[in-house]
């Protein structure tokens, strides 16, 4: 009686049995884990956002004038390559200026600060493990930019 009993105990085929003492705690374990990472992400998520109320595209003169004339910016030949628009924060535009953009001038900064953008933001890691902004399925728009830069 006491071998079915130990069997019953363990086996949750079986109805009426309790499962292990070890499955519930091995099941919570599982459970936070997935939450507190869950929530992690959630959390880096909300300091990004929260952090950076603004965000920025580099354009060729082309591409601004472009971008004036339609309204609209669907990307660069590489955003569209890579299916989204690579936009940067105010710390990171400097570097893709620099790495991405040291042989062109004149070259235009332009700043967004729509809400309707932020949200729609994914945050993405780069080669660097950088988060940056990307805009994925719509193109910007004209009336959405904030301001200008022009860098000669």
């Amino acid at each position: 009686m006491e071998q079915l009993v130990a069997r019953r105990a363990h086996n949750p085929k079986v109805v009426g049995s309790n499962p292990a003492p070890a499955t519930i705690f091995l099941s919570i374990l599982k459970y936070i884990r997935i939450s507190t990472g869950i929530l992690f992400f959630s959390l880096i998520r909300r300091q990004v956002n929260m952090e950076v109320d603004k965000v920025f595209k580099i354009l060729t003169t082309d591409q601004w004038d472009a971008f004036q004339e339609s309204g609209e910016f669907i990307g660069s030949p590489v955003d569209i390559q890579d299916g989204y628009i690579h936009l940067s924060t105010a710390v990171q535009t400097e570097r893709v200026l620099n790495k991405y953009y040291a042989d062109t001038r004149p070259v235009f900064i332009i700043e967004f600060q729509s809400k309707e953008i932020m949200d729609l933001l994914k945050w993405e890691k780069a080669s660097n493990n950088d988060l940056f902004p990307h805009l994925y399925g719509r193109p910007l728009h004209l009336d959405e930019v904030s301001g200008t830069e022009k860098i000669d």
